[in-house]
């Protein structure tokens, strides 16, 4: 198989046990955040956790561009699509994820592997299937507005679906190679 890169992954989503990058505040204010129930103190946390996701996602987006400009291929897991284009918000969200959004890099290409609700239960056991299957719904929306979406069958084994995502890279990148485009 052709492979001309190497790779780095770019956790994006927003729980902090998750990512190998991220800012040391990241744990104890996603902790906080969470069991934040009182208002004085709730409103507090939720600016404190804003501010920290803000210039983590600020953080993990220069070191995907640094990854990039070093001629890695940049896999960023969970990029949060939900966070940056929904459009039915109120003004405080909007204002919110206007922030997050300019300081967060564009992919050139998303992938998404999609699956119905209750397969994705029967895999991991997180959320139940009526869950995954409205986010599953909504994603699919929210991404028929997002320029390079590729929908991959995510219903294969996990062999399949890899080798499909890696001809569908190398195609793209050699497509974008040949043309002179650098991403």
């Amino acid at each position: 198989m052709w492979w001309p890169w190497s790779a780095r992954i770019v956790y994006m989503g927003q729980n902090p046990l998750s990512g190998s990058i991220g800012l040391p505040t990241s744990k104890i204010l996603y902790k906080k955040y969470k069991r934040v129930t009182s208002k004085p103190w709730g409103y507090l946390v939720r600016i404190l956790w804003f501010l920290n996701k803000s210039l983590e996602n600020g953080l993990k987006s220069l070191m995907a561009r640094f990854y990039k400009r070093r001629g890695r291929l940049v896999i960023m897991d969970r990029f949060p699509f939900t966070e940056t284009i929904s459009k039915s918000l109120r003004w405080r969200k909007k204002i919110s994820r206007s922030i997050v959004n300019a300081l967060q890099i564009r992919p050139d290409l998303t992938i998404l592997l999609d699956a119905p609700g209750d397969l994705l239960f029967e895999r991991k056991g997180e959320h139940n299937p009526e869950v995954l299957e409205k986010q599953r719904r909504r994603l699919k929306v929210l991404l028929s507005d997002v320029p390079n979406v590729i929908v991959v069958d995510a219903r294969n084994d996990a062999e399949t679906v890899v080798i499909t995502v890696c001809d569908i890279l190398q195609r793209f990148y050699r497509r974008r190679y040949e043309s002179g485009t650098d991403g």
